[in-house]
């Protein structure tokens, strides 16, 4: 008799498992849970244990993020062979369109998260527990989470740290790894999927959810449409960067 034929999988060919939109809801709202316990109660209990709260929110918070992109290399490795996991991730090498893509997403992006302020502002105003601790500490009155910025310019690095971290690992594991799949599974409309679903990952601040779902539905439309994460990349880091704002505004005050 003739021997069944083997499937076998062409790790050279970067072709990424499927992922229907039940399959990626965990992949979404796991790491959304771990957020909310980090932002909520994690934080507040190293603070409370003797812990100075930008380390305790610096350890958390990048530690998890870098944790998110380095996943989703380490997933991707086990699909793929060395040479072609920057395709797999959707990381070849940045054209110029790319760039300037990002940057008009992301610029139209922030413009459109700062139009829908009144929306998050009555969002939080009904929010019944408030804000994170940590939130009320990250500025005012000269300070970086209750460091005074004059003499300390070290903040800085700590900041950019938290922003690489940030737009980084999340790029690499939302548009690099997770994305590709969901393209398989899902179709030509997975973007939508991608997209809702990254603006429901922030549940641990609902009321940033809706302020959000414009840029997360164009960074994700635009990237799946390139076959480009560093579009999100681009995209990811001009809107976070109005964190460098009311930082460099102390820096440059003082």
């Amino acid at each position: 008799m003739e021997k069944p034929t083997q499937l076998t999988t062409d790790k050279s060919n970067p072709t990424p498992p499927p992922l229907s939109f039940l399959q990626s809801i965990p992949y979404f709202m796991l790491p959304s849970l771990f957020f909310a316990v980090m932002s909520w109660w994690a934080v507040r209990a190293l603070t409370s244990a003797g812990v100075s709260m930008i380390w305790s929110f610096t350890g958390l918070f990048v530690g998890c993020l870098a944790t998110l992109g380095c996943l989703g290399i380490i997933l991707a490795k086990k699909e793929t062979e060395k040479p072609s996991i920057y395709r797999r991730l959707w990381l070849k090498p940045s054209r110029v369109s790319d760039v300037l893509i990002g940057l008009v997403i992301g610029l139209i992006g922030l413009a459109t998260y700062k139009e829908l302020q009144g929306v998050t502002g009555w969002l939080l105003s009904i929010w019944p527990f408030g804000l994170p601790s940590w939130q009320y500490q990250i500025f005012g009155d000269g300070m970086f989470f209750g460091i005074p910025v004059e003499q300390n310019s070290w903040l800085i690095a700590v900041f950019l740290i938290i922003y690489l971290a940030n737009v980084i690992g999340e790029e690499v594991w939302w548009r690099g790894y997770i994305l590709p799949r969901q393209v398989k599974g899902i179709g030509r409309n997975a973007w939508v999927a991608n997209g809702l679903l990254w603006a429901l990952f922030h549940m641990f601040q609902p009321w940033d959810i809706i302020s959000l779902i414009p840029i997360a539905l164009g960074i994700s439309f635009m990237s799946q449409y390139r076959k480009s994460a560093w579009i999100g990349i681009v995209a990811h880091g001009v809107l976070n960067s109005i964190g460098w704002i009311p930082l460099l505004r102390l820096a440059i005050q003082c």
